[in-house]
């Protein structure tokens, strides 16, 4: 009994590995081969797209390996955004090489450069340097290259969440690095990495004076953008406006200034630049304000001063009077005699003195003054 039940166990295992198998071998016939790396389509961070394309348009990321495909009878262009700084590789040359890989045709200050293959089944890597950091790219000999390679920037994201507003002090040192950045940039390299500066040179007039946008830096860490703007008055007077009034609008958004080096005031026909800084926006929020955007500065005069002294009122203009005749009365018979009493003048400080009045008739001369009992002459 016992064993025709191990029988019966055993023969069901037999019969459900030999279905597993037949089910295996189906669905793989069904499956399609799997890719190889080689074979494998490029992924961007946008996910799959067709390899075969000639035109591409790769999203950058300077923490991956994009992959590009190079022919040896044609050129392959790779844009970037704004122009490189440097390309660096090994085994890629600008003329042609016996031993060189890959040739690339490259100008200084371009946003763009053209490789083509020089070997069959070569690849090698090219680094890119640009705004400051190093992009990687695979450069691969293909039957089927790319021809037009566009590279776009990230889109940033929007942080909702608030952040500590910067120091005064951190303000100020940004405003001093974008003064010397300049010479920052020719001795200490460095102390300026994460910056990018655009120069707009663009002059709008309001009026009274003019305000021209010279250059705008960019400090990307700290999202932070520094204006140096130049300030023209246009009057013969001199014009006071409030240094912290200062702001940018952009389309419909006004942003406030965090820190001002101005003095507020504009002497007549004379050139003023000015620094301020925007740094985020007014909620506290990351406002990823890019260096190209249309700007309009705007600011808060202050009203005219008054006059310190008055001016002297003029005086009406004269009209001539016409003067009538009267007809003149016969003296009188009898002189009338009156006691005129001369004007007392009026006291400087603006109180009348009390008038004196003066008698009436003279005071004749003092008798002389006799004794008592009167003398009796002899």
């Amino acid at each position: 009994m016992r064993h025709h039940a191990a029988n019966s166990f055993r023969r069901a295992w037999v019969f459900l590995a030999l279905t597993w198998a037949l089910v295996v071998s189906a669905v793989g016939d069904a499956m399609p081969s799997i890719a190889t790396p080689t074979e494998m389509p490029h992924v961007s961070s946008g996910g799959f797209f067709d390899r075969t394309n000639p035109i591409q348009r790769l999203v950058l990321d300077p923490n991956r390996v994009t992959r590009v495909f190079v022919g040896e009878d044609r050129l392959t262009t790779l844009r970037f955004p704004s122009p490189v700084a440097s390309l660096e590789s090994a085994r890629v040359v600008t003329e042609a090489h016996p031993e060189a890989l890959f040739q690339v045709f490259f100008q200084p200050g371009e946003a763009f450069f053209s490789v083509r293959a020089l070997a069959t089944k070569a690849s090698t890597t090219l680094n890119v340097v640009w705004r400051h950091q190093t992009y990687v790219f695979e450069l691969i000999e293909s039957t089927v290259p790319w021809l037009s390679v566009v590279l776009e920037t990230p889109r940033p994201v929007a942080s909702l969440s608030r952040r500590a507003p910067l120091a005064p002090s951190q303000l100020l040192g940004r405003l001093d690095t974008a003064k010397a950045y300049a010479l920052l940039r020719q001795q200490h390299p460095n102390a300026v990495v994460g910056i990018e500066v655009v120069r707009p040179n663009t002059t709008r007039n309001y009026g009274d004076y003019t305000i021209r946008t010279e250059e705008v830096f960019r400090f990307d860490a700290d999202d932070v953008l520094v204006f140096r703007i130049v300030l023209r008055n246009t009057t013969p007077n001199p014009i006071h406006f409030v240094p912290a009034s200062l702001m940018v609008r952009v389309g419909t958004r006004l942003y406030p200034q965090s820190i001002t080096d101005a003095a507020g005031v504009l002497p007549s026909q004379t050139d003023v630049p000015v620094y301020f800084a925007v740094a985020g926006a007014a909620d506290g929020s990351r406002a990823d304000l890019s260096p190209k955007n249309d700007f309009f500065i705007l600011l808060n005069r202050l009203p005219s001063e008054s006059r310190t002294a008055a001016e002297p009122t003029p005086a009406p203009p004269m009209t001539p009077t016409v003067v009538t005749p009267t007809p003149v009365s016969p003296p009188p018979t009898a002189t009338i005699r009156t006691n005129t009493t001369p004007p007392v003048p009026s006291n400087p400080y603006g109180a009348q003195t009390p008038s004196v009045t003066a008698p009436r008739h003279p005071v004749g001369p003092s008798r002389r003054k006799e004794s008592w009992p009167p003398r009796i002459k002899p």
